[in-house]
Protein backbone atom coordinates (compact mmCIF):
# COMPACT_ATOMS: atom_id res chain seq x y z
CA UNK A 1 0.00 0.00 0.00
CA UNK A 2 1.33 3.42 -0.99
CA UNK A 3 0.93 6.41 1.31
CA UNK A 4 0.55 9.92 -0.15
CA UNK A 5 4.14 10.75 0.79
CA UNK A 6 5.61 7.75 -1.02
CA UNK A 7 8.71 8.63 -3.04
CA UNK A 8 7.08 7.63 -6.33
CA UNK A 9 4.19 10.03 -5.74
CA UNK A 10 6.43 12.92 -4.70
CA UNK A 11 8.74 12.38 -7.66
CA UNK A 12 5.77 12.29 -10.03
CA UNK A 13 4.36 15.53 -8.64
CA UNK A 14 7.67 17.39 -8.72
CA UNK A 15 8.46 16.20 -12.25
CA UNK A 16 4.98 17.05 -13.52
CA UNK A 17 5.02 20.53 -12.00
CA UNK A 18 8.48 21.17 -13.48
CA UNK A 19 7.28 20.00 -16.91
CA UNK A 20 4.18 22.21 -16.77
CA UNK A 21 6.26 25.23 -15.76
CA UNK A 22 8.67 24.47 -18.58
CA UNK A 23 5.76 24.77 -21.02
CA UNK A 24 4.65 28.05 -19.51
CA UNK A 25 1.69 26.55 -17.64
CA UNK A 26 0.78 27.19 -14.05
CA UNK A 27 1.11 30.29 -11.86
CA UNK A 28 4.24 32.48 -12.04
CA UNK A 29 4.95 32.11 -8.31
CA UNK A 30 7.37 29.40 -7.24
CA UNK A 31 5.67 26.10 -6.31
CA UNK A 32 6.20 24.40 -2.95
CA UNK A 33 9.33 22.34 -2.46
CA UNK A 34 9.31 18.54 -2.38
CA UNK A 35 9.41 18.66 1.44
CA UNK A 36 6.52 21.13 1.57
CA UNK A 37 4.46 19.01 -0.82
CA UNK A 38 5.11 15.97 1.37
CA UNK A 39 4.02 17.86 4.48
CA UNK A 40 0.81 19.13 2.87
CA UNK A 41 -0.08 15.66 1.57
CA UNK A 42 0.63 14.04 4.93
CA UNK A 43 -1.43 16.50 6.95
CA UNK A 44 -4.33 16.54 4.46
CA UNK A 45 -4.44 12.74 4.41
CA UNK A 46 -4.42 12.50 8.22
CA UNK A 47 -7.18 15.12 8.50
CA UNK A 48 -9.31 13.31 5.91
CA UNK A 49 -9.46 10.24 8.18
CA UNK A 50 -10.90 12.27 11.06
CA UNK A 51 -14.54 13.24 11.59
CA UNK A 52 -16.17 16.39 12.94
CA UNK A 53 -19.21 15.68 15.09
CA UNK A 54 -19.91 12.51 13.13
CA UNK A 55 -19.47 14.15 9.71
CA UNK A 56 -16.84 13.30 7.14
CA UNK A 57 -14.16 15.95 6.70
CA UNK A 58 -13.82 17.62 3.29
CA UNK A 59 -11.79 20.73 2.49
CA UNK A 60 -9.41 22.45 0.07
CA UNK A 61 -5.94 23.70 0.95
CA UNK A 62 -3.53 25.59 -1.28
CA UNK A 63 0.06 26.75 -1.05
CA UNK A 64 0.58 30.44 -1.55
CA UNK A 65 2.97 33.32 -1.05
CA UNK A 66 2.45 36.29 1.23
CA UNK A 67 1.23 38.56 -1.57
CA UNK A 68 -1.70 36.34 -2.66
CA UNK A 69 -5.05 38.18 -2.18
CA UNK A 70 -6.41 36.07 0.68
CA UNK A 71 -9.61 37.81 1.73
CA UNK A 72 -9.69 36.52 5.32
CA UNK A 73 -6.27 36.64 6.92
CA UNK A 74 -5.75 35.30 10.43
CA UNK A 75 -4.18 37.65 12.96
CA UNK A 76 -2.44 34.70 14.59
CA UNK A 77 -1.41 31.90 12.27
CA UNK A 78 -1.54 28.29 13.35
CA UNK A 79 0.94 25.57 12.42
CA UNK A 80 -0.34 23.34 9.66
CA UNK A 81 -1.80 20.30 11.43
CA UNK A 82 -4.65 17.79 10.98
CA UNK A 83 -6.47 19.32 13.94
CA UNK A 84 -6.44 22.81 12.44
CA UNK A 85 -7.80 21.55 9.10
CA UNK A 86 -10.54 19.49 10.77
CA UNK A 87 -11.70 22.47 12.82
CA UNK A 88 -11.76 24.78 9.80
CA UNK A 89 -13.55 22.22 7.62
CA UNK A 90 -16.62 22.44 9.85
CA UNK A 91 -16.94 26.16 9.10
CA UNK A 92 -16.22 26.13 5.36
CA UNK A 93 -18.06 24.97 2.27
CA UNK A 94 -15.40 23.03 0.37
CA UNK A 95 -17.08 24.02 -2.89
CA UNK A 96 -16.61 27.73 -2.24
CA UNK A 97 -13.69 28.25 0.14
CA UNK A 98 -10.07 27.18 0.46
CA UNK A 99 -7.60 27.17 3.33
CA UNK A 100 -4.41 29.10 2.57
CA UNK A 101 -1.04 27.65 3.63
CA UNK A 102 2.18 29.66 3.62
CA UNK A 103 5.79 28.88 4.51
CA UNK A 104 7.59 30.36 7.49
CA UNK A 105 11.15 29.16 7.30
CA UNK A 106 10.97 25.37 7.24
CA UNK A 107 7.47 25.33 8.75
CA UNK A 108 4.07 25.58 7.08
CA UNK A 109 1.33 27.71 8.61
CA UNK A 110 -2.38 28.19 8.06
CA UNK A 111 -2.53 31.84 7.00
CA UNK A 112 -6.22 32.38 6.36
CA UNK A 113 -9.20 31.50 4.20
CA UNK A 114 -9.85 32.41 0.59
CA UNK A 115 -13.56 32.74 -0.22
CA UNK A 116 -14.67 32.83 -3.83
CA UNK A 117 -17.98 31.83 -5.33
CA UNK A 118 -16.52 30.41 -8.53
CA UNK A 119 -13.21 29.92 -10.28
CA UNK A 120 -10.11 28.07 -9.15
CA UNK A 121 -7.35 28.95 -6.75
CA UNK A 122 -4.80 28.63 -9.56
CA UNK A 123 -1.93 27.47 -7.35
CA UNK A 124 -0.74 24.14 -5.93
CA UNK A 125 -3.88 22.81 -4.23
CA UNK A 126 -5.10 19.65 -2.55
CA UNK A 127 -8.80 18.81 -2.37
CA UNK A 128 -10.05 16.22 0.13
CA UNK A 129 -13.27 14.75 -1.27
CA UNK A 130 -13.71 11.73 1.03
CA UNK A 131 -11.80 9.82 3.71
CA UNK A 132 -8.38 8.96 2.26
CA UNK A 133 -9.18 10.51 -1.13
CA UNK A 134 -7.04 13.42 -2.33
CA UNK A 135 -7.19 15.33 -5.62
CA UNK A 136 -4.10 17.42 -6.42
CA UNK A 137 -4.02 20.31 -8.91
CA UNK A 138 -1.35 22.71 -10.08
CA UNK A 139 -2.87 25.77 -11.66
CA UNK A 140 -5.70 24.52 -13.86
CA UNK A 141 -4.06 21.10 -14.27
CA UNK A 142 -5.15 17.94 -12.50
CA UNK A 143 -1.81 16.35 -11.63
CA UNK A 144 -2.67 13.43 -9.36
CA UNK A 145 -5.39 11.71 -7.40
CA UNK A 146 -4.86 9.38 -4.48
CA UNK A 147 -7.42 6.95 -3.10
CA UNK A 148 -6.59 4.73 -0.14
CA UNK A 149 -3.28 3.35 -1.29
CA UNK A 150 -3.67 3.81 -5.05
CA UNK A 151 -2.83 6.82 -7.17
CA UNK A 152 -3.43 7.91 -10.73
CA UNK A 153 -0.80 10.16 -12.32
CA UNK A 154 -1.54 13.22 -14.40
CA UNK A 155 -1.07 11.67 -17.85
CA UNK A 156 -3.75 9.00 -17.44
CA UNK A 157 -6.80 11.15 -16.75
CA UNK A 158 -7.81 12.60 -20.09
CA UNK A 159 -7.70 9.21 -21.79
CA UNK A 160 -9.80 7.43 -19.19
CA UNK A 161 -12.41 9.64 -17.56
CA UNK A 162 -13.70 12.67 -19.41
CA UNK A 163 -16.60 13.58 -17.13
CA UNK A 164 -17.76 16.40 -19.36
CA UNK A 165 -18.37 14.19 -22.38
CA UNK A 166 -19.82 11.32 -20.36
CA UNK A 167 -22.30 13.32 -18.29
CA UNK A 168 -23.38 15.38 -21.32
CA UNK A 169 -25.08 12.37 -22.87
CA UNK A 170 -27.88 11.95 -23.70
CA UNK A 171 -27.99 15.50 -25.00
CA UNK A 172 -31.15 17.62 -24.60
CA UNK A 173 -33.11 17.83 -27.84
CA UNK A 174 -32.35 21.38 -28.88
CA UNK A 175 -30.68 20.85 -32.28
CA UNK A 176 -31.07 24.50 -33.29
CA UNK A 177 -29.10 25.91 -30.36
CA UNK A 178 -25.81 24.48 -29.10
CA UNK A 179 -25.78 27.06 -26.30
CA UNK A 180 -29.23 25.94 -25.18
CA UNK A 181 -28.05 22.32 -24.99
CA UNK A 182 -24.94 23.29 -23.06
CA UNK A 183 -26.95 25.27 -20.53
CA UNK A 184 -29.22 22.29 -19.77
CA UNK A 185 -26.16 20.04 -19.38
CA UNK A 186 -24.56 22.53 -16.97
CA UNK A 187 -27.77 22.35 -14.92
CA UNK A 188 -27.40 18.57 -14.85
CA UNK A 189 -23.88 19.01 -13.48
CA UNK A 190 -25.34 21.13 -10.68
CA UNK A 191 -27.70 18.26 -9.78
CA UNK A 192 -24.82 15.77 -9.72
CA UNK A 193 -22.68 18.07 -7.57
CA UNK A 194 -25.51 18.47 -5.09
CA UNK A 195 -26.02 14.70 -4.96
CA UNK A 196 -22.38 14.34 -3.91
CA UNK A 197 -22.62 17.22 -1.43
CA UNK A 198 -25.67 15.70 0.30
CA UNK A 199 -23.62 12.54 0.85
CA UNK A 200 -26.59 10.19 1.17
CA UNK A 201 -26.06 8.30 -2.06
CA UNK A 202 -28.61 8.06 -4.86
CA UNK A 203 -29.29 7.41 -8.52
CA UNK A 204 -30.34 9.76 -11.31
CA UNK A 205 -31.53 8.13 -14.54
CA UNK A 206 -31.63 10.37 -17.63
CA UNK A 207 -33.90 8.72 -20.20
CA UNK A 208 -34.39 9.80 -23.84
CA UNK A 209 -37.89 11.14 -24.59
CA UNK A 210 -38.71 8.22 -26.90
CA UNK A 211 -37.56 5.49 -24.47
CA UNK A 212 -40.15 2.87 -23.45
CA UNK A 213 -39.00 2.73 -19.85
CA UNK A 214 -42.39 2.01 -18.25
CA UNK A 215 -42.26 -1.62 -19.36
CA UNK A 216 -39.20 -2.22 -17.18
CA UNK A 217 -40.58 -0.65 -14.00
CA UNK A 218 -41.32 -2.83 -10.96
CA UNK A 219 -42.53 -0.05 -8.64
CA UNK A 220 -43.22 3.54 -9.66
CA UNK A 221 -42.54 5.04 -6.25
CA UNK A 222 -43.91 8.60 -6.27
CA UNK A 223 -44.93 9.39 -9.86
CA UNK A 224 -46.30 12.86 -10.70
CA UNK A 225 -49.81 13.19 -12.07
CA UNK A 226 -48.15 14.30 -15.32
CA UNK A 227 -44.48 14.83 -16.29
CA UNK A 228 -43.35 17.74 -14.13
CA UNK A 229 -41.82 20.55 -16.18
CA UNK A 230 -41.23 23.21 -13.52
CA UNK A 231 -37.44 22.84 -13.51
CA UNK A 232 -37.35 22.82 -17.31
CA UNK A 233 -39.49 25.99 -17.48
CA UNK A 234 -37.26 27.87 -15.03
CA UNK A 235 -34.16 26.69 -16.90
CA UNK A 236 -35.62 28.07 -20.14
CA UNK A 237 -36.25 31.45 -18.48
CA UNK A 238 -32.74 31.50 -17.02
CA UNK A 239 -31.26 30.75 -20.44
CA UNK A 240 -33.22 33.57 -22.08
CA UNK A 241 -31.99 35.95 -19.37
CA UNK A 242 -28.42 34.73 -19.90
CA UNK A 243 -28.66 35.50 -23.64
CA UNK A 244 -30.04 38.98 -22.89
CA UNK A 245 -27.16 39.58 -20.51
CA UNK A 246 -24.62 38.47 -23.13
CA UNK A 247 -26.05 40.98 -25.58
CA UNK A 248 -25.95 43.64 -22.89
CA UNK A 249 -22.22 43.03 -22.33
CA UNK A 250 -21.56 43.73 -25.98
CA UNK A 251 -23.68 46.88 -25.94
CA UNK A 252 -22.05 48.17 -22.76
CA UNK A 253 -18.55 47.38 -23.98
CA UNK A 254 -19.13 49.11 -27.31
CA UNK A 255 -20.89 52.24 -26.06
CA UNK A 256 -19.35 52.99 -22.69
CA UNK A 257 -15.59 53.42 -22.68
CA UNK A 258 -15.29 53.13 -18.89
CA UNK A 259 -17.26 49.89 -18.74
CA UNK A 260 -15.26 48.55 -21.69
CA UNK A 261 -12.05 48.94 -19.72
CA UNK A 262 -13.36 46.65 -16.99
CA UNK A 263 -12.84 42.91 -17.19
CA UNK A 264 -15.75 40.81 -18.37
CA UNK A 265 -17.09 39.62 -14.97
CA UNK A 266 -17.56 43.26 -13.96
CA UNK A 267 -19.37 44.00 -17.23
CA UNK A 268 -21.48 40.91 -16.65
CA UNK A 269 -22.45 42.04 -13.16
CA UNK A 270 -23.17 45.56 -14.42
CA UNK A 271 -25.38 44.21 -17.18
CA UNK A 272 -27.09 41.91 -14.72
CA UNK A 273 -28.00 44.75 -12.40
CA UNK A 274 -29.39 46.74 -15.33
CA UNK A 275 -31.47 43.86 -16.59
CA UNK A 276 -32.43 42.21 -13.33
CA UNK A 277 -33.27 38.52 -13.50
CA UNK A 278 -30.97 37.31 -10.73
CA UNK A 279 -34.01 35.95 -8.90
CA UNK A 280 -34.60 33.60 -11.86
CA UNK A 281 -31.07 32.24 -11.58
CA UNK A 282 -31.43 31.77 -7.83
CA UNK A 283 -34.78 30.05 -8.28
CA UNK A 284 -33.27 27.67 -10.82
CA UNK A 285 -30.36 26.81 -8.50
CA UNK A 286 -32.85 26.06 -5.70
CA UNK A 287 -34.94 23.83 -7.99
CA UNK A 288 -31.86 21.92 -9.19
CA UNK A 289 -30.81 21.32 -5.59
CA UNK A 290 -34.33 20.12 -4.73
CA UNK A 291 -34.20 17.73 -7.68
CA UNK A 292 -30.89 16.34 -6.41
CA UNK A 293 -32.35 15.82 -2.95
CA UNK A 294 -35.04 13.52 -4.39
CA UNK A 295 -32.26 11.00 -5.10
CA UNK A 296 -31.89 10.43 -1.35
CA UNK A 297 -35.08 8.32 -1.46
CA UNK A 298 -34.80 4.61 -2.16
CA UNK A 299 -35.03 3.91 -5.88
CA UNK A 300 -34.16 6.20 -8.78
CA UNK A 301 -35.06 9.69 -9.92
CA UNK A 302 -36.04 9.74 -13.60
CA UNK A 303 -35.69 12.84 -15.78
CA UNK A 304 -35.63 13.66 -19.47
CA UNK A 305 -32.48 15.36 -20.82
CA UNK A 306 -34.35 18.71 -20.74
CA UNK A 307 -34.84 18.30 -16.93
CA UNK A 308 -38.50 17.23 -17.08
CA UNK A 309 -39.14 15.13 -13.94
CA UNK A 310 -40.79 11.77 -14.61
CA UNK A 311 -40.82 10.45 -11.04
CA UNK A 312 -38.72 9.44 -8.06
CA UNK A 313 -38.44 6.38 -5.86
CA UNK A 314 -38.65 4.26 -9.02
CA UNK A 315 -37.53 0.61 -8.95
CA UNK A 316 -36.85 -1.44 -12.05
CA UNK A 317 -37.38 -5.16 -12.51
CA UNK A 318 -34.62 -7.37 -11.17
CA UNK A 319 -32.52 -9.64 -13.34
CA UNK A 320 -29.31 -9.46 -15.31
CA UNK A 321 -27.96 -6.80 -17.62
CA UNK A 322 -28.04 -9.34 -20.50
CA UNK A 323 -25.25 -7.61 -22.38
CA UNK A 324 -21.52 -7.16 -22.20
CA UNK A 325 -20.34 -4.80 -19.46
CA UNK A 326 -17.21 -2.74 -20.03
CA UNK A 327 -15.76 -1.02 -16.97
CA UNK A 328 -13.40 1.98 -16.99
CA UNK A 329 -11.68 2.72 -13.69
CA UNK A 330 -8.80 5.24 -13.61
CA UNK A 331 -7.15 3.31 -10.78
CA UNK A 332 -6.95 0.20 -12.93
CA UNK A 333 -5.51 2.14 -15.90
CA UNK A 334 -7.17 -0.12 -18.52
CA UNK A 335 -10.77 -1.10 -19.23
CA UNK A 336 -11.97 -4.57 -18.37
CA UNK A 337 -14.96 -6.81 -18.99
CA UNK A 338 -17.32 -7.41 -16.05
CA UNK A 339 -18.90 -10.85 -15.77
CA UNK A 340 -20.89 -10.35 -12.55
CA UNK A 341 -23.07 -7.37 -11.65
CA UNK A 342 -21.81 -7.64 -8.09
CA UNK A 343 -18.39 -6.50 -9.33
CA UNK A 344 -19.90 -3.05 -9.98
CA UNK A 345 -20.88 -2.50 -6.35
CA UNK A 346 -23.91 -2.87 -4.12
CA UNK A 347 -27.62 -2.96 -4.84
CA UNK A 348 -27.78 0.67 -5.98
CA UNK A 349 -25.07 0.16 -8.63
CA UNK A 350 -26.51 -3.16 -9.78
CA UNK A 351 -30.02 -1.73 -10.17
CA UNK A 352 -28.65 1.23 -12.12
CA UNK A 353 -26.72 -1.12 -14.41
CA UNK A 354 -29.83 -3.18 -15.14
CA UNK A 355 -31.89 -0.08 -15.92
CA UNK A 356 -29.22 1.46 -18.17
CA UNK A 357 -28.71 -1.85 -19.99
CA UNK A 358 -32.42 -2.30 -20.69
CA UNK A 359 -33.01 1.29 -21.83
CA UNK A 360 -30.48 2.01 -24.61
CA UNK A 361 -29.48 5.65 -24.70
CA UNK A 362 -30.28 6.25 -21.03
CA UNK A 363 -27.62 7.50 -18.63
CA UNK A 364 -27.52 6.23 -15.04
CA UNK A 365 -25.55 8.38 -12.59
CA UNK A 366 -24.87 6.84 -9.18
CA UNK A 367 -23.50 8.84 -6.26
CA UNK A 368 -22.19 6.77 -3.35
CA UNK A 369 -22.02 7.67 0.31
CA UNK A 370 -18.23 7.59 0.11
CA UNK A 371 -18.18 10.43 -2.42
CA UNK A 372 -17.58 8.36 -5.56
CA UNK A 373 -19.52 8.93 -8.78
CA UNK A 374 -20.29 6.30 -11.42
CA UNK A 375 -21.94 6.72 -14.83
CA UNK A 376 -23.43 3.90 -16.93
CA UNK A 377 -24.75 4.03 -20.47
CA UNK A 378 -25.54 1.63 -23.30
CA UNK A 379 -25.57 3.63 -26.50
CA UNK A 380 -27.61 1.16 -28.59
CA UNK A 381 -29.22 -2.25 -28.09
CA UNK A 382 -26.23 -3.85 -29.85
CA UNK A 383 -23.57 -2.03 -27.82
CA UNK A 384 -22.10 -3.04 -24.46
CA UNK A 385 -23.00 -1.29 -21.23
CA UNK A 386 -20.11 1.11 -20.59
CA UNK A 387 -19.40 1.94 -16.95
CA UNK A 388 -17.20 4.88 -15.94
CA UNK A 389 -16.09 4.93 -12.30
CA UNK A 390 -14.74 7.76 -10.14
CA UNK A 391 -16.05 10.61 -12.23
CA UNK A 392 -15.94 12.75 -9.08
CA UNK A 393 -12.23 13.11 -9.77
CA UNK A 394 -12.99 14.89 -13.05
CA UNK A 395 -15.63 17.30 -11.77
CA UNK A 396 -14.57 20.93 -11.37
CA UNK A 397 -13.58 21.84 -7.80
CA UNK A 398 -16.11 24.70 -7.70
CA UNK A 399 -19.86 24.54 -8.38
CA UNK A 400 -20.42 24.88 -12.13
CA UNK A 401 -23.72 26.75 -11.84
CA UNK A 402 -23.89 29.63 -9.38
Amino acid sequence: MLYPTDGAILTHLCDTIAALRGKGHGPPAAPPSREEIARMLSVAFAASLESEEGREVTFNIFYTTEDYPINYLFRERAPLSPGALVRLSAALDSGRSSIAVTAKGKLLEVAGVWHKGSGEVGLFAIRVVAPGVLVVKYGAWLVLTYRRGQFVPYNDFNAVNDAGAILSEPSPGYPEEAGRRNHAVVCRFRVVEEMLRIGHGGTLLVVPPQAAWHAEVRAEGFPPAAPEGRVRTIEEAAYVMWIRRQRAYAALAASDAEIARLHQPSRMEHAGFLLGGYEIREELAAELDALARLTATDGMVLIHPDLTLLGFGVFFKLGEAECLIESHDPYERTSKAIAQLSALGGARHQSAAIAAARIPGALAIVASRDGSLTAMRRETSEAPLVVHKHLELRLPPWPVYQ
